[in-house]
């Protein structure tokens, strides 16, 4: 642990702003209409700005947005438009909603970049769908004479940026943001597999409501918080409705907003600094056949064990 706290004192940061904006259930009952979602999404991020400063980037979490959004946009709608996503604030955006591909009508659970320019970009659709909310079974599907209701996506590229580092004008950031979706943080060889395409820091979309006052919220953060262990990654959990935080590559939660328990909570919003490691530990690279060798070494030696008792000669 000392050795990746080295490496994390030298590596460079990212300053960021999770915004915590959701409104819990009352136990398994959906929240009521909630048409101020987006302006409160809006107002704790400009306040953000107002008051802490500019960030190298804001993030909403999954589903923040509450419109369905165009698999293909470019752009921020016009500053007239209810549906506009930057009102008050001018700095750059990740954030969850679900988007529509205009083809095959077909819905994805995903993650969008709105740049200070406008420019706006899907760049992650949640790969692993919950089985019956999010995916049916194939025969399912075709006796319902439908589409399932999201589509898995089919890559895990991680987000690249590249900013400027204001602490040292001669160094440009290199940021590789491995985005990860709600329950996908349950999946070790997921988030393995973003890192091993790259990723130097992991940004994990949630939205917990489903759950309520309940303990599922936090065993949802504690099962995220293995991820940055095993991939020696900083993490940045950003939460609708349930825990969001900042995570150390040694699992330390450094900052966290606790869970929403009434559906009247104003927000949160957490603000720190994520560092961006690209040493990678052994579990990157061997995932769980370290677990597989350790079973073999333990099977042969029970097995050899055995066959020294049986060839032993007997006692007197």
């Amino acid at each position: 642990m000392a050795e990746i706290d080295r490496a994390r004192d030298d590596a460079p940061s990212l300053r960021l702003a999770v915004v915590q904006a959701g409104r819990a259930r009352t136990g398994w009952t959906p929240p009521p209409p909630d048409p101020d979602g987006l302006a409160r999404y809006q107002r704790l991020t400009a306040a953000v700005e107002r008051e802490a400063g500019p960030v190298d980037l804001a993030i909403w979490p999954e589903k923040a947005y509450p419109f369905p959004l165009r698999a293909d946009a470019r752009h921020d709608d016009r500053p007239d438009h209810a549906r506009r996503i930057r009102r008050g604030f001018a700095g750059p955006l990740l954030f969850g909603a679900d988007t529509v591909d205009p083809r095959t009508r077909s819905v994805g659970n995903s993650a969008a970049l709105l740049l200070p320019d406008g420019t706006l970009r899907v760049v992650y659709d949640k790969v692993r769908l919950i089985f019956w909310s999010e995916r049916l079974p194939g025969w399912l599907e075709r006796l319902a004479g439908g589409p399932r209701r999201y589509r898995p996506g089919a890559r895990l590229d991680p987000l690249r940026l590249a900013l400027p580092d204001p602490r040292r004008p001669d160094r440009i950031r290199r940021a590789a943001l491995g985005t990860f979706i709600c329950f996908e943080a349950t999946f070790p060889e997921h988030v393995r597999a973003l890192v091993a395409r790259g990723a130097n820091l992991l940004v994990n979309l949630s939205d917990d409501s489903w759950f309520g006052d309940t303990a599922e919220p936090e065993q949802h953060l504690a099962q995220a918080v293995f991820r940055a262990i095993e991939s020696r990654r900083d993490l940045v959990r950003a939460a609708g409705s349930g825990v969001s935080a900042f995570v150390t590559a040694t699992g330390e939660i450094e900052r966290r907003a606790g869970v929403a328990r009434a559906p009247q909570g104003d927000g949160a919003t957490l603000i720190g600094e994520a560092r961006l490691l690209d040493r990678r530990g052994w579990y990157a690279d061997l995932g769980d056949a370290f677990a597989g060798w350790c079973g073999l070494v333990v099977a042969a030696g029970a097995g050899l064990g055995l066959r020294r008792r049986r060839s032993a000669p007997p006692g007197p």
